[in-house]
């Protein structure tokens, strides 16, 4: 079984020969440089998705549907956050953990993924609701798989499981 793990800036441009090109640390394409700290944990500029879609999306197509393999059938606790700005954008961004001590990372810690980024106009038990319901249909999860429903205790957050997914999960 194939255990989660960092991976170089040489060896994430060899896999996309073309796409990416590593310096040191550093993996850059075209458009886009992103900053590879190859310690424990990899951090780096989050770059707007416009420049994102250009050159890396067949690469995101890839690692989404490596994704989906993995996760599909497992049983899930799914996280449910939800953010805003001044100017009253909302962003609704829910990420996944599988529940199986076999698959934790190798210090034995359960890694998130995200799954998905839902942009609305306003956040409420709909939003939420429909947000979550979409992208657990889109990763083919179980909805008898979600065993934790983890959110930030916001109001329509507890509305939105407490009216709507507590019937499916």
């Amino acid at each position: 079984m194939e255990k989660p793990r960092s991976i170089t800036p040489q060896e994430r441009a060899k896999q996309y020969p073309g796409k990416f090109h590593a310096d040191n640390n550093l993996l850059s394409c075209s458009t886009v440089m992103l900053l590879w700290i190859t310690t424990k944990i990899n951090c780096g500029a989050i770059p707007e998705g416009t420049q994102l879609r250009g050159c890396l999306l067949d690469v995101y197509e890839l690692e989404k549907e490596k994704l989906k393999q993995k996760i599909k059938e497992a049983n899930v606790a799914l996280m449910v956050d939800e953010l805003g700005n001044d100017n009253g954008h909302c962003v609704i961004d829910i990420m996944a953990t599988i529940l199986d001590v076999n698959k934790l990372s190798p210090s034995g810690r359960n890694i998130a993924d995200r799954l998905d980024m839902h942009f609305v106009i306003e956040t409420n038990n709909k939003t939420v609701s429909q947000a979550v319901v979409k992208t657990t249909n889109d990763y083919g999860i179980d909805f008898d798989g979600v065993l934790i429903f983890n959110t930030d205790n916001a109001s329509y957050t507890k509305k939105a499981f407490r009216e709507m997914l507590s019937c499916l999960f």
